[in-house]
């Protein structure tokens, strides 16, 4: 997991905390990489006071309308969890322990997000024209 922002410390805990205050269930997680749960999670740290990368992925995913893991590595762990897996990194469904069994409550929420999201025409279609 590798928060995308210039910020760092403080700075980037008020980045990150503040819109998923706000958007509470409006807004979509995005998590690249795999999360690693050994010594206690204390392999990836994030912000002054030490935050888990799984801390910070609990703490976000249970406020997003939606998770949405790109590439293998926070999908299934991929290499990163290969053995000897010294970190003990797994995808983040295992990590985060978070079961879609919201889908009820998060059906309306993504209709909303949905009218939202900017699409953009596919460019090899257009090139071929």
């Amino acid at each position: 997991m590798k928060p995308l922002m210039a910020a760092s410390g403080y700075q980037a805990n008020k980045t990150w905390k503040k819109p998923v205050k706000d958007f509470d269930g409006k807004f979509i997680c995005v998590i690249e990489g795999a999360l690693p749960r050994g010594l206690n999670g204390k392999y990836l740290t994030l912000g002054p006071k030490g935050k888990t990368g799984i801390e910070v992925a609990k703490e976000v995913a249970k406020k997003a309308a939606a998770v949405v893991c790109i590439g293998s590595c926070s999908a299934y762990g991929n290499i990163p969890s290969a053995n000897p897996n010294p970190t003990d990194a797994v995808g983040i469904s295992k990590a985060i322990r978070r079961f879609y069994s919201q889908y009820r409550r998060l059906s309306s929420q993504w209709r909303e997000l949905h009218r939202n999201i900017i699409t953009f025409p596919d460019v090899r279609s257009s090139a071929s024209s």
